[in-house]
């Protein structure tokens, strides 16, 4: 039994703790230490010796007796310590679940570990603002001007009154500890990414911790910017630099899921990730790694943050809305021969300079009868969900639409001020196809005070978990897979395609099919002649 800096340990054999614990007890000749003897071991250098050997080699033994924190001798927190002191050094990719120490063990005891090796490194630890940021620099910089442990181990590295000694003490201007070098960064400091962003300074070790909140994952906008900002930190490095990043994910299509899918020039993976969910399995029910089993159940009332926060999955298989699944392939000579077709148009909008949105255009024909539950079949039978430029989208529009034979009608998404519908219709026009609002061969699309996922959602969810949403495999590969992709992401990633999509059944209000036509030849004649005289498309159909 040990009681180092007044923390009582006990090894346990067979547990790797990343030090040689029987070493050290030789090395201390089976006396307790704790900082009540600090005075008495002063001037027992061998003392301090074995105490620094100790604090550099064994990350968890900074987490134990210099940050002491409570939990840090259970078996996933110790073996976790291990993994991340044996692995890369940088370029690593730390995405655990939240509460299980991943800011504690890497950006905290991880760091201070550094520079108990290398007074010399210069570290930035980034956030998306700077007070984000400050929360994790503010420990460290509590415990090396507080832990009188720490600075009687290392006094040729930490100040003893650094507020007087230090040249530099502060959060807005960071910390020095004592160096040989004159480099012009601080030891440690913080910055945001979206604010507050340091010039003139480059960094051997840059950490992003918190880079990404829940009210980001709710703005695309910002998203993007964050990623930029991202890139443009990367300047702050030096050659030979290292780099650390470390968080919980909230969306497909954040900056932590945009690192994790980067390529370097051979395709290798730019970072070493280490994944760590709640779960053994990383699956709802699957056993907890370190918090524990009723903890674990009261986080799951919330089932989509459960899913991210715990499981590192934002829209894991037991909560999807929209299962890919029910979309149904159809051979293009399975499609219906008399489908009433419609055209809708989602644009990515009009700023030029906007990124990750795509254009979405589909052509959907409608079997024009209707079961006994009142529902119709639907088909895709051409469909694009493409980034493209504001002059290609309008022009491939114009393409689709001409390529599909009768369309009834033609839907544009109108949000806000958008023009969409003007450019399309003189576009269609200078290709003699000519519509209008007044005709109802176009349609203004509003999302009349829903939000495009409860729209999507409201609209979807009932055809497709009922088998009446097909998707023609004429339609390319690439569209196909968008789209399933979207169902399985759905809502926490891009929902250009499905937002076409659901525009259907707006368009279909206006609409009522009747029952399928009989086999028999009289009555099957009927219908015939009610399908040939349908013109209007805003009449119904009887048979």
């Amino acid at each position: 039994m040990f009681t180092i800096n007044g923390v009582k340990f006990k090894p346990i054999a067979g547990v790797d703790y990343g030090y040689d614990w029987a070493a050290f007890d030789r090395a201390m000749d089976e006396r307790p230490y704790d900082e009540k003897l600090k005075r008495e071991l002063t001037q027992d250098e061998n003392t301090r010796r074995v105490f620094r050997g100790m604090l550099r080699d064994s990350l968890w033994a900074i987490t134990a007796f210099v940050l002491k924190i409570p939990c840090a001798f259970h078996p996933w927190w110790v073996a976790t310590c291990r993994e991340v002191q044996i692995g890369p050094m940088t370029n690593t990719l730390d995405i655990w679940a939240r509460g299980h120490g991943k800011s504690s063990i890497v950006t905290s005891a991880r760091t201070i570990q550094v520079l108990l090796n290398d007074p010399e490194e210069s570290i930035c630890i980034f956030s998306y603002t700077k007070s984000a940021a400050l929360k994790f620099f503010q420990q460290i910089k509590f415990t090396l001007e507080s832990s009188e442990f720490l600075k009687w181990v290392f006094p040729d590295i930490l100040w003893a009154n650094p507020h007087v000694e230090a040249p530099k003490w502060s959060e807005e201007n960071g910390i020095f500890v004592k160096r040989k070098g004159f480099q012009k960064e601080p030891t440690l400091m913080a910055s945001g990414l979206l604010e507050a962003m340091p010039t003139g300074m480059h960094f051997s070790l840059r950490i992003y911790d918190d880079v990404m909140v829940e009210d980001i994952a709710d703005n695309p906008e910002t998203i993007e910017k964050l990623k930029e900002r991202f890139d443009m930190s990367e300047n702050l490095g030096k050659d030979g630099g290292k780099k650390w990043i470390i968080g919980t994910p909230y969306h497909h299509e954040d900056l932590l899921s945009m690192l994790r899918n980067r390529k370097k020039p051979n395709g290798d993976p730019s970072y070493h990730l280490r994944l760590k969910p709640a779960t053994e399995d990383g699956a709802w029910n699957g056993k907890p790694v370190f918090i524990s089993q009723e903890y674990l159940d009261e986080l799951k009332q919330n089932r989509r943050k459960f899913s991210s926060q715990q499981l590192l999955n934002p829209t894991p298989v037991e909560i999807q809305r929209l299962s890919p699944d029910f979309l149904r392939d159809v051979a293009p000579q399975d499609v219906p021969d008399r489908l009433y077709r419609f055209m809708v148009v989602d644009p990515a909008g009009e700023r030029r300079d906007r990124t990750g949105d795509c254009w979405a255009m589909a052509v959907i024909g409608v079997d024009p009868y209707r079961d006994d539950l009142g529902a119709s079949d639907i088909f895709i039978t051409d469909l694009v969900i493409e980034e493209m430029g504001y002059e290609d989208a309008i022009r491939e529009v114009v393409e689709m639409y001409s390529r599909n034979g009768r369309i009834l009608q033609l839907g544009v998404e109108k949000v806000a001020l958008s023009t969409t519908e003007v450019h399309v219709l003189n576009a269609l026009r200078s290709r003699g196809k000519y519509l209008s609002i007044e005709d109802g061969t176009l349609v203004m699309l509003r999302p009349g005070g829903r939000s495009k996922a409860s729209r999507i959602e409201s609209n979807l969810v009932w055809p497709l978990n009922n088998g009446k949403v097909h998707i023609s495999r004429a339609v390319p590969d690439v569209y196909r897979a968008r789209l399933r992709s979207e169902m399985e992401k759905f809502p926490m990633w891009h929902d250009d395609g499905l937002d076409a999509v659901s525009y259907v059944y707006d368009l279909l209000r206006n609409y009522r099919f009747g029952t399928r036509p009989s086999d028999e030849p009289v009555k099957r004649k009927v219908w015939l002649e009610n399908w040939q005289r349908q013109r209007n498309p805003n009449r119904w159909l009887t048979v």
